[in-house]
């Protein structure tokens, strides 16, 4: 790379010298400096004419001029000399560079002739290079890896390597180690000091001796499994053989030698006795060409004529194959054959389902019925599945009878096959459907079923006597009239409603009259315009017969509920309801629901009008109350500071009742709006404890906080909080006997700010609770407490605005404990504002 860098400024330097010596060329070609006794001139040579311009260089300007020339002379000699010794030199680098080139390329040679790596290292403290194919030992695109020698190595191997090229790097000393690597690849490691390096090589050397070894090793261990199994060939009673690829018997056991009438299976390899003769040999060796041959022969086995089921495969050094005596089985078979295709043919003849299951309760035979009942595909039913599969699949399929406990009932269907004797069970199938099932054992402890359905046998008949009697009985009970016209427009038939409805005489109705028959019978039907209606829908000639409904008010004051319905016979349902008392409820409802809204819209307004009113006079008599109590405007005697306490105490009580109605008043009138903002549960706490202070103090009650360190904030309403803890204490110092303690709780959950007020009071009757949160319930007996029931109310909608949820438990003088939950998702952090809506809460 250092040679390469000093070519490349060569040529630089050498291109620059030539420009230089151009523009002296060019310099010296096109000017000429005269000098003469009365100054210098300049000739320049015009391109355009070739002639000569003559300029005055005398005086400053002349100096100048021939100043620059000498400069320019100057360099141009020092570039010509400079470019000589260039040449020179870039002349022997050019040497250099090509003999380096030369030596590279025999070290590429050597070096990829085999795959190995090689880390140098230039002293015992430098970072090492790293040369050669290194997914040898660590995979491709980590060389480096190949320094964490306990990656590759087993861990005493990569201890021992580590300290032998710690002494190569430190003292030169040359190893030479073959190591196991943990990929299972056997490693040669040579490290070396080279011209004051340190070397290490490591390549794999495993090839063709490791390859050796397990060959040795996979012969040894073929040859037993041979030996191993030619002994548990020889121990079976079936012929056993293999041949060579040309067809000539390699080995057979002795069944083989004993079938042929050999003494010993090399007598038959000896002589090449076969077991079969030629032709047949011919053509299983044609079909063993694709796939293993399996099917039946006839050869002599003993001197007897035998059937002999042969299965033959083809192996990569020949063929091997197995006999097996089937002659009697055989003709079992074809016999057992014959007699099953009759019981088959019999039974695929019966209209009763049958279906045959083996010891092993594995579906042995069934008949076209019994697929035809069940529905059962063709392809499952030859997988011979087991009785409880296929009871399972019914199941699946909502087929059989449902059952409390299907698997106690199916235990016991199963154990008709440890039975003796017959048994008989009636199902009622999903389907409607009613079957009679019969099981009977069989001698080889199999079971047979026979399905017999008897549905159309026990339905039929009740089905036919009920029909009539239940369509009658169901229309009479109806308040609603029914009729049914045919197609041919004549009435099929109606119940007492229709005939009461629209007074007609019974006689009329028995005689199936024609439509027009019925409205010109009927003294409400002449002109009525549901009636005409009607006669175009059933009597109308339409592509498409469509269900229609009709409402009137007729002449004698009832409304009609009328609608029509297509049968698929042809005839059309028509029914009538008398609707009037429902459209009169309707409309009365209606207005009362008016009158209703009207009243809360002027109670509301009432009350907020009069609280509003209320509110600015009492804050004056507050204000005065209080700079009497205070002597702001001159000094009283006790009993008249008594007197100004007194009227402050209970001015500040109708304030703050004022100030209740007016926020139910809000709620109401759902203009009430909450301002979010991040509120501390402790310093709310503080707020309210200091507010009432002086009334625990008097009332002899303790007040006590248990605030979670990590309770932190909550998106809420500050005010709103205060109020439901200032409604929450007092309620709770009212019902509270001197001596008690109250308890405010602040805790988080996973999704909700809980904040509690707990007492030691009298407690709330459970009679009272479901009741406790409505307005004006108010449960004081027994205690000092004095309100109008809003409190709670108050606390439980102010909660409800915040998204939250309220809860009271209460025992009998057990105390009272009151949980309010706000969500913390209600809010951001940012001030926002919530309009309550009393309907959706």
């Amino acid at each position: 790379m250092a040679m390469e860098a000093s070519r490349t400024q060569g040529a630089r330097s050498a291109a620059r010298l030539r420009a230089g010596v151009s523009v002296f060329a060019s310099l010296a070609g096109t000017t000429n400096v005269l000098a003469s006794e009365t100054g210098l001139r300049l000739s320049i040579l015009t391109r355009e004419s070739g002639a000569p311009v003559i300029m005055d260089m005398s005086g400053p300007l002349g100096l100048i001029f021939a100043g620059l020339v000498i400069l320019t002379t100057t360099t141009a000699i020092l570039h010509i000399v400079g470019r000589q010794k260039w040449v020179k030199r870039l002349a022997r680098q050019d040497a250099e560079i090509g003999d380096m080139q030369a030596r590279l390329e025999r070290a590429d040679l050597f070096m990829s002739g085999e795959r190995h790596v090689v880390v140098a290292w230039r002293d015992a403290s430098s970072d090492p290079a790293i040369e050669g194919d290194s997914s040898l030992i660590v995979g491709a695109g980590a060389p480096r890896r190949i320094l964490g020698f306990t990656q590759w190595l087993p861990a005493q191997d990569a201890k021992r390597l580590e300290l032998l090229v710690d002494k190569l790097k430190e003292r030169g000393e040359a190893f030479s180690l073959s190591v196991d690597g943990t990929e299972g690849k056997h490693l040669e490691i040579d490290g070396r000091a080279v011209a004051g390096r340190a070397v290490m090589r490591i390549r794999e050397v495993s090839g063709d001796r490791l390859e050796r070894i397990k060959a040795e090793e996979g012969f040894g261990r073929l040859a037993g499994e041979m030996a191993a199994l030619h002994a548990v060939l020889d121990a079976l009673p079936q012929p056993v053989w293999l041949r060579y690829p040309d067809g000539r018997l390699a080995w057979v056991n002795k069944s083989y030698a004993d079938a042929v009438d050999c003494r010993h299976p090399n007598e038959v390899i000896s002589k090449g006795a076969e077991l079969i003769d030629r032709p047949q040999r011919e053509r299983i060796a044609v079909e063993n060409a694709t796939e293993p041959y399996k099917g039946q022969v006839t050869a002599i086995m003993a001197g007897k004529r035998s059937v002999i089921e042969v299965v033959d495969a083809r192996t990569p050094f020949g063929s091997g194959g197995i006999g097996v005596d089937a002659s009697e089985r055989e003709l079992l078979r074809v016999q057992l054959e014959a007699e099953m295709a009759t019981h088959v043919r019999t039974l695929n003849q019966l209209p009763i389902a049958v279906a045959i299951f083996d010891r092993k309760q594995r579906l042995r035979f069934n008949n076209a019925a019994y697929q035809a009942f069940w529905n059962l595909d063709a392809g499952f039913l030859k997988t011979l599945p087991g009785d409880g599969e296929i009871i399972d699949r019914l199941r699946a399929d909502r087929k059989i009878p449902e059952q409390v406990d299907f698997r106690s009932w199916k235990q016991s269907l199963l154990e008709a096959y440890q039975k003796s004797e017959t048994s008989e069970q009636i199902w009622h199938l999903p389907d409607g459907r009613i079957l009679r099932v019969v099981s009977s054992p069989t001698p080889d402890g199999g079971l047979n079923y026979v399905y017999d359905d008897m549905t159309e046998r026990v339905t039929m008949e009740a089905q036919f006597k009920a029909l009539s009697r239940v369509q009658s009985e169901t229309l009479d009970s109806l308040k609603e009239g029914v009729a049914v016209f045919g197609s041919d427009g004549k009435l099929k038939l109606a119940n007492a409603a229709f005939s009461a409805l629209w007074q007609l005489h019974p006689e009329v109705l028995q005689n199936n009259p024609h439509i027009d028959e019925v409205i010109r019978n009927t003294p409400l039907a002449e002109g009525n315009a549901t009636w005409v209606a009607l006669r175009e829908a059933i009597t109308g000639l339409k592509d498409a017969r469509e269900s229609l409904s009709f409402k009137e008010a007729r002449a004698d004051h009832l409304t009609i509920d009328c609608a029509t319905a297509p049968l698929p016979d042809g005839a059309t349902l028509v029914t009538f309801a008398d609707v009037t008392a429902d459209e009169n409820n309707a409309l009365f409802l209606k207005e009362k629901n008016e009158a209703l809204e009207i009243a809360a819209r002027v109670k509301n307004e009432f009350i907020k009008n009069v609280s509003y009113e209320l509110r600015t006079p009492l804050q004056s008599v507050t204000m005065a109350a209080e700079m009497l109590a205070d002597e702001t405007i001159g000094a009283l005697n006790d009993k008249q500071k008594d007197y100004a306490r007194s009227a402050k105490q209970s001015a500040d009580a109708l304030l703050f009742l004022m100030n209740d109605i007016f926020d139910l008043a809000s709620l109401d009138a759902g203009t009430m709006e909450l301002t979010l903002d991040q509120v501390a549960p402790a310093d709310e706490i503080e707020s309210v404890a200091t507010a009432l202070a002086d009334r625990l103090t008097k009332a002899g009650v303790k007040l006590r906080h248990e605030i979670a360190a990590s309770v932190g904030s909550f998106p809420a309403d500050s005010q709103r909080i205060r109020q439901i803890l200032f409604h929450l204490v007092s309620n709770a110092v009212g019902f509270s006997s001197a001596g008690q303690t109250i308890i405010i709780a602040a805790s988080r959950e996973k999704n909700a700010m809980v904040l509690s007020v707990r007492d030691q009071g009298r407690g709330i009757p459970e009679e009272a609770l479901p009741r406790i949160f409505e307005r004006f319930e108010s449960h004081t007996e027994g205690s000092r407490h004095r309100g109008v029931g809003l409190g709670l109310s108050m606390v439980k909608a102010f909660v409800e605005l915040h998204k939250g949820t309220v809860s009271l438990t209460s025992a009998e003088g057990e105390g009272t404990v009151v949980t309010c939950r706000f969500p913390l998702d209600v809010a951001d952090g940012r001030e926002q504002s919530l309009v309550h809506n009393e309907k959706a809460a």
